[in-house]
C-alpha cells in the first residue's frame, strides 16, 4: 500500500542519522547522500500528507512539492530551497567524482536537519 506521512518521516530521520555518522566518520560524498534522501523522504512525507500522489521521478516529485506545499504557503520558500541545494550536493558528491569539502557535507546535512524539522513542525497534525 502507500506509504503514510510518518512512515516517510521515520525513514527521513534514518537517513538524517546516517549522515549525521558518516559526516563525524569524514565520509562527505555519503553524508551529502543521505542529506539529501531524508530531505527527500521529508518531501515525500508532504505529499504523502496532502493526498497527492507521488510521481515515478525525483524531478516529477519536486514539482508537485512545489505545486502542492510551497506555493500552497504550506512550507516556506528559503526552507523548501533545501531540497535543491541537498540534491546539488548529492550529485556532485555521487557522480563527479571530486571531493566534497567538509564544510559543503556540513552545509548539506544541516540543510536537511532543517528541512526535516520544519515538515515535521508543519505537517504535525497528519504525521
Amino acid at each position: 500500500g502507500a506509504v503514510t506521512p510518518k512512515q516517510h518521516i521515520e525513514r527521513s530521520k534514518k537517513r538524517l542519522a546516517e549522515a549525521e555518522t558518516l559526516l563525524r566518520n569524514k565520509l562527505p560524498e555519503g553524508a551529502c547522500n543521505r542529506a539529501y534522501y531524508a530531505a527527500y523522504e521529508a518531501m515525500l512525507a508532504t505529499l504523502a500528507a496532502t493526498g497527492v500522489s507521488t510521481a515515478s521521478s525525483h524531478k516529477g516529485n519536486r514539482v508537485l512539492f512545489y505545486q502542492h506545499v510551497v506555493n500552497a504557503g504550506r512550507i516556506k520558500r528559503d526552507i523548501a530551497a533545501a531540497i535543491g541545494r541537498t540534491e546539488e550536493a548529492r550529485l556532485l558528491a555521487d557522480y563527479t567524482g571530486e571531493n566534497i569539502r567538509a564544510e559543503a557535507a556540513e552545509t548539506a546535512v544541516r540543510q536537511a536537519r532543517e528541512f526535516v524539522a520544519a515538515v515535521e513542525k508543519y505537517f504535525a497534525s497528519s504525521i
